[in-house]
């Protein structure tokens, strides 16, 4: 695939190492072909005042700005009784107002054997550093909110 070479590879390994790059690029092209579906969503409905973003006090600073208590249960942050889901969503600002546009949902759908959701790894490097490593990412590890000291 390409003429460089590591000290001391085996061909085994260059042979190893060839098939993995090829499912690498493989793999971003994908990744692509994804990134470009995504882009060419249609814009979902607009957002109902009630899920609209509110600001709290009068400071403006956007750490102060929550969403309504309508939002978290109509784009399913919460389950039924408080549960919360982890979902990432996104809106786009248009002249008619604001729009839906996407959110993860690989975490509404049963999970693959032995995996969680893995629906925001796009987002979160440290699970695709993770996957480099020789033991990977493991089955039972997740980060944590908050460590304490």
């Amino acid at each position: 695939m390409h003429s460089y070479r590591f000290p001391a590879e085996s061909p085994q390994y260059r042979t190893a190492r060839d098939e993995l790059l090829a499912a690498e690029r493989d793999l971003r092209g994908q990744v692509e072909r994804v990134a470009a579906m995504r882009r060419n969503l249609p814009m979902g409905g607009l957002t109902a005042q009630d899920y609209e973003f509110e600001e709290q006090g009068d400071t403006g600073d956007a750490s102060k700005v929550r969403l309504s208590q309508l939002f978290a249960p109509g784009y399913h942050c919460e389950e039924p009784g408080g549960g919360q889901n982890s979902i990432l969503h996104v809106f786009a600002r248009r002249p008619d107002g604001v729009h839906h546009f996407w959110s993860t949902e690989l975490n509404l759908m049963p999970a693959e054997p032995g995996q969680n959701h893995r629906h925001i790894d796009m987002m979160w490097p440290l699970w695709n550093v993770l996957d480099t490593t020789p033991e990977g990412r493991g089955t039972d590890w997740f980060p944590a909110i908050r460590y304490d000291p």
